[in-house]
């Protein structure tokens, strides 16, 4: 997490979580009323009127702060929103009502967009209909050979060989490659989705473990989650998204997130 990162989390997060924390941190029973908030029960002995007060301000001041925050974009600007996903959560809960999947990590982009924190912005990326995609099987002899799979959607930027992950680079592949669109280096792609929906659903039919490899837009990515991952039946499948890495060679981390 690098220091504009921490910047807005501490801006947008921590400060908030402190605001509303006030009327309850200021007394030394603290623990006591967070117990009422979470339990809903209240010592016999208890202050009845002062818990009531400081309760109800501690929502006063939570509500008013979700108001504010509904038409603010979480994470804006120029900065890498390489943190865990708690706190994209915290940001929902804090009633954060925007958010763009620019400059956001895959798995990011998935949980955010599986679980629907957010209003997504649009990104502006224009559709090209007539762009094609190359569909490529590397060691696959027969579907009914393997437990495991690379799948690899190659959008914007190629994807080389030698940057799969060492435990991986032997196994069966899928690599689904977008030709260059004449209109710009980032497109929504309906063909490149077909053929992405088409491998999908050969591998899901089979219950094979599925490694996904992706340097898809925010717009193609947003339509692979919600068209096809998220209609798929998950009890039969795994899928795991596998990120690069930020250095030069771009090469994808060892190990991938379940999603």
């Amino acid at each position: 997490m690098n220091y504009k990162v921490i910047k807005k989390v501490i801006k947008q997060e921590i400060f908030e979580c402190a605001l509303i924390s006030i009327p309850l941190l200021i007394d030394k029973k603290y623990l006591e009323y967070i117990n009422i908030i979470v339990r809903g029960k209240i010592d016999n002995n208890a202050n009845i009127p002062t818990i009531i007060f400081r309760i109800a301000l501690f929502f006063i001041i939570f509500f008013m702060i979700r108001n504010y925050n509904s038409k603010l974009e979480f994470l804006d600007g120029d900065v890498y929103g390489d943190i865990p996903i708690f706190f994209y959560k915290l940001a929902s809960i804090l009633g954060y009502g925007n958010i763009s999947l620019i400059r956001k990590p895959y798995y990011v982009q998935i949980k955010i967009l599986k679980e629907n924190m957010f209003k997504l912005v649009n990104d502006n990326i224009a559709e090209d209909e007539k762009v094609d995609a190359e569909v490529k099987k590397i060691n696959f002899k027969s579907i009914d050979d393997f437990n495991e799979c690379n799948l690899i959607i190659q959008d914007t930027y190629p994807i080389l060989k030698s940057q799969l992950p060492d435990s991986k680079v032997n196994l069966p592949m899928i690599w689904i490659s977008r030709n260059k669109s004449q209109i710009s280096s980032r497109v929504y792609s309906p063909i490149l989705l077909q053929k992405v929906e088409k491998a999908m659903n050969e591998l899901q039919i089979k219950n094979k473990t599925i490694n996904l490899f992706l340097t898809t837009n925010t717009k193609n990515t947003e339509r692979i989650v919600k068209d096809i991952i998220m209609k798929g039946n998950r009890v039969k499948y795994k899928i795991y998204i596998f990120q690069q890495d930020s250095k030069k060679n771009r090469k994808f981390k060892e190990k991938g997130k379940r999603i």
